[in-house]
């Protein structure tokens, strides 16, 4: 006996298979869907992750760098600093150090000084400006020459004018007339003579304050290197002036009228 369907219950089944298909196809299509969106999420946080590492990396290198720059600056900086306090206060010292020395040999020049002006109240003192005045006249060299001293020291000239006359002749073989000035060397002079020519126009300064002074240049690097062991650095240029030089330096002829 065959199963008898009516038409209505076939039409109702061939419904129920397509709707059954179509359910079974939206849940591949879900699940397809969902398994893409999943990768792609996947890929998609993946890739943020590596442009997160990368942006962070370079942040931190580019800061790292940024530092490293500024320290090493405020480094340069700094020892910069302390080379210039270091330069300063070597300088300072240097110079307190130079002016000590400064002021001690002033110190050794005052007595020195002292010294000669006490020397020049001795016995021997009148030789000494005999002998003085006879370099300036060979120094000169002239016909008629001028002499100029202290006041204390006139009575010393007058008497030893022929006395000095004859002695530049025994050496140079000319004659030589001295005139002694009517002006006087200056009070603070300690001895010593100043001999002009005829018409003043040359001179021989041949005091002892001047030959003092030429002597202290010459011997002031000995005096250096035995009081603070300090090296020669070149030869003393005032060497060459053992004795004094006549100048061309015009004078003024009323000073002697």
């Amino acid at each position: 006996m065959q199963n008898f369907r009516p038409d209505s219950a076939r039409k109702r089944s061939d419904v129920g298979l397509p709707a059954i298909n179509m359910e079974k196809q939206l849940h591949r299509m879900v699940a397809f869907i969902e398994m893409d969106g999943a990768d792609k999420a996947r890929d998609i946080d993946e890739r943020a992750e590596e442009e997160y590492n990368l942006i962070k990396g370079n942040l931190l290198y580019n800061g790292r760098r940024e530092l490293q720059e500024s320290f090493n600056k405020r480094n340069k900086t700094a020892e910069k600093n302390v080379t210039q306090l270091e330069s300063i206060i070597i300088t300072k010292a240097k110079m307190v150090v130079q002016t000590a020395r400064q002021n001690f040999i002033s110190e050794v020049t005052t007595d020195i000084h002292q010294s000669l002006e006490n020397c020049v109240t001795e016995d021997g003192y009148a030789s000494v400006l005999k002998s003085l005045i006879i370099q300036a006249l060979c120094m000169l060299q002239e016909a008629d020459v001028i002499v100029q001293v202290r006041e204390q020291d006139r009575d010393i000239v007058k008497s030893a004018t022929n006395e000095m006359m004859d002695r530049y002749k025994s050496i140079t073989g000319q004659d030589c007339n001295i005139t002694l000035s009517k002006k006087n060397l200056p009070g603070k002079s300690i001895g010593g003579t100043v001999v002009y020519n005829k018409r003043c126009t040359l001179k021989v300064d041949n005091t002892l304050y001047d030959r003092l002074r030429i002597v202290l240049e010459q011997s002031l690097p000995m005096f250096r290197e035995l009081l603070f062991n300090e090296p020669r650095r070149r030869a003393d240029s005032s060497s060459k002036k053992n004795t004094p030089k006549a100048t061309n330096k015009p004078t003024n002829k009323l000073r002697f009228q």
